[in-house]
């Protein structure tokens, strides 16, 4: 019998996960809502298939005790969760204002990739590769070749710091051609709010500064109920907190953040307007979280009081519990590092498990690959925290060797000027190239480049260089000059280090 779906094929014993997983695809552009239930039905027969002697209870206690019988490894179920919530959510109306049918969209598509992912692993099938449903008119053919432009945009900035050819993309996306395509001013204003968060997240990189949102632009976007537009704007506001962090407005970056829990809670009554009862998902939840704790992090060092960071490293732990996805918990747990390194830098204790959770940081550091890669986070706190804690990381030598591949000419991106400032300052001779590369960097001026004049300062045993005007407001205010800079430098404020 023919294959009706794309992605479900290949259980002859369950020949509805063929038909549903059609159904799922088909309904994916127009009715995303309709998508999701599909798929959250389509995880009801697989925890029926897979666990038929657990007792017929809510879905959720039956995910949970697939994980306990170890039918399914935790990661699958948390993903198996996320969509057993967002059909949940898709199938409930609250109130008059019915999503519209671009709604959802963004869900539907992640469900479909998990739900087709987990059924192919219970029949001991390697994926295959997740294929998208066609668009169908012109308007959704134009409007979905912006849409995969802007995620290939999102991923080359978050995933592989390329931040030129992230430019380049979003440079080729025209509205005028968009609008002559058909597509809507609603979908032209989430297309734009898009572009502007990517290029924001391309500043934040950069240390460079950002203008706050487009207030109107996220009135009209969340004024329709769709599930996207809800998440992209709370996912804007939540990069312009961390353009606030990149100019140590650390006050203000809480604000940002407290406002979107603020609008979240408010009901209407007390909160007219467009924004009462937003709602925020996990993910987006996770990602609050963790730029809250990192503002913490910098208020503490800031007034230099080690007991702040209590605060700062529950957000990351409530962080870890939002994601499912490897490399956003590994961001948690990398910020959660810093924090306990912080901690000891400014001279409070840890107890012996977080203690035994940096000694594993420093012996364990993970290899770097050529080129910028999203594990030179972790290698750069396990080195921090080998320089407070007094010790030699044992890979020191390998990661020199790692580091040949960077030219002495090109200033590095956040954060190898700390990688290689860390290396100079572990290392009693080290190569004189990895100077210079600091030197380069640090002539390029900006923040990356005055971290990486305050590691040469460290290495010279001399003062600190006053920062770039973006942050001259948090060094007098706090009065940071006066701070020593030998060992990992002292004026440099958490992940800073």
């Amino acid at each position: 019998m023919a294959q009706l779906s794309l992605n479900f094929g290949g259980h002859p014993a369950y020949p509805q996960v063929d038909a549903w997983g059609a159904d799922a695809e088909r309904f994916l552009l127009r009715h995303p809502d309709i998508s999701l239930i599909r798929c959250r039905q389509l995880v009801e027969l697989l925890v029926h298939a897979a666990g038929p002697g657990i007792p017929h209870r809510d879905l959720c206690d039956r995910i949970d005790e697939l994980e306990r019988r170890r039918i399914f490894p935790p990661k699958a179920c948390r993903k198996l969760h996320d969509v057993r919530k967002a059909g949940n959510e898709a199938a409930h109306v609250s109130g008059l204002s019915v999503p519209g049918p671009g709604a959802w969209a963004q869900e539907a598509r992640r469900a479909l990739r998990i739900t087709a992912e987990v059924w192919a692993s219970f029949g001991a099938a390697a994926p295959g590769a997740f294929i998208l449903p066609a668009a169908g008119d012109a308007s959704d053919r134009a409007r979905g070749e912006a849409d995969a432009k802007l995620d290939k945009a999102a991923a080359l900035v978050e995933d592989g710091r390329d931040l030129g050819a992230a430019e380049r993309i979003l440079g080729s996306i025209r509205e005028g051609a968009l609008r002559a395509s058909g597509v809507s001013d609603r979908e032209l204003d989430l297309l734009r709010l898009r572009t502007v968060s990517i290029r924001m997240a391309i500043q934040n990189h950069r240390g460079g500064v950002s203008g706050p949102p487009d207030q109107g632009l996220c009135e009209r976007l969340v004024s329709w109920g769709d599930a996207r537009a809800l998440d992209q704007v709370v996912h804007l506001h939540n990069r312009h907190a961390v353009a606030l962090l990149n100019e140590l407005k650390i006050e203000e970056a809480l604000a940002r953040v407290s406002e979107l829990e603020e609008w979240r809670a408010a009901p209407q009554e007390f909160l007219p307007g467009t924004f009462a009862g937003l709602e925020i998902r996990d993910w987006q939840r996770g990602a609050l979280l963790g730029t809250r704790g990192q503002a913490l992090a910098f208020l503490a060092h800031a007034e230099a009081d080690p007991t702040r960071l209590k605060d700062a490293l529950a957000c990351f732990e409530l962080a870890t519990r939002c994601f499912t996805e490897a490399d956003d918990l590994q961001r948690q747990e990398t910020y959660g590092l810093h924090a306990l390194v912080e901690r000891v830098r400014l001279g409070g204790k840890l107890d012996a498990g977080r203690l035994a959770l940096v000694e594993a940081a420093i012996d364990g550091a993970p290899r770097l690959p050529t080129g910028w890669s999203p594990e030179s986070f972790r290698v750069g706190v396990a080195l921090k925290a080998a320089l407070v804690m007094g010790r030699r990381p044992p890979w020191i030598g390998r990661l020199v060797h790692e580091l040949k591949w960077i030219d002495p000419d090109d200033p590095v991106p956040h954060p190898y000027e700390q990688i290689i400032g860390g290396v100079i300052l572990a290392e009693k001779s080290p190569p004189k190239r990895l100077r210079r590369v600091l030197e380069t960097t640090a002539d390029e001026g900006g923040l990356i480049g005055w971290i990486a004049a305050c590691y040469l300062a460290a290495a010279d045993d001399a003062p600190a260089p006053s920062p770039p005007g973006l942050i001259r407001g948090w060094w007098d205010r706090y009065g940071i000059a006066g701070r020593p800079v030998r060992g990992v430098p002292g004026v440099l404020p958490f992940n800073y280090a």
